[in-house]
Formats: C-alpha cells, structure tokens, sequence
C-alpha cells in the first residue's frame, strides 16, 4: 500500500481536524484551535463521496480509544509502522 497511499495501516500519526471543509457551529473550532489526537491508522477507505469522491479517508485508532477518519492533508506521520 506504500506507494498509493501517503500513510499506511499502523502507522503512527498526528491528527488535527481542519474544520475549513465542514459545516460547524463557530463556538467548536473556536475552542479547539489546538485539540490534536495521535493514533494508528487502522484502515484505509478509498473513493468516499465525503470528499468528492476522490480522496482517501484514514480510520485512526486514537490513544484515547476512540476511532475517527481524517482526511490526508489532516495527519502527519511520527512514527512508520513496520514493514511485514
């Protein structure tokens, strides 16, 4: 998956959501401008229709056990998992 995809399934990431693209209630990205989450990416999904259907939106796991998707240009990778 390497090459396709800018991250692979575990590795380790930083996510910050990037509310630009949603519709959100002003009082949200207001007071959490630096709310970030680090976690694994546990599944990859492509061609989602969240995203114009041609983006590819990343499952993390998040330390603190919740999953959410991100968007690519949402993460940034800490850690490579490793190569089986």
């Amino acid at each position: 998956m390497g090459n396709k995809h800018k991250y692979d399934l575990g590795d380790l990431v930083l996510c910050k959501y990037d509310f630009e693209y949603l519709y959100y209630p002003s009082h949200l990205q207001d007071t959490h401008e630096d709310l970030f989450f680090i976690g694994v990416v546990v599944k990859i999904k492509e061609y989602t229709v969240v995203f114009f259907d041609r983006d590819i939106i990343y499952e993390v796991l998040c330390t603190d056990g919740c999953m959410r998707q991100f968007a690519t240009w949402e993460m940034e990778v800490l850690r490579k998992g490793k190569e089986s």
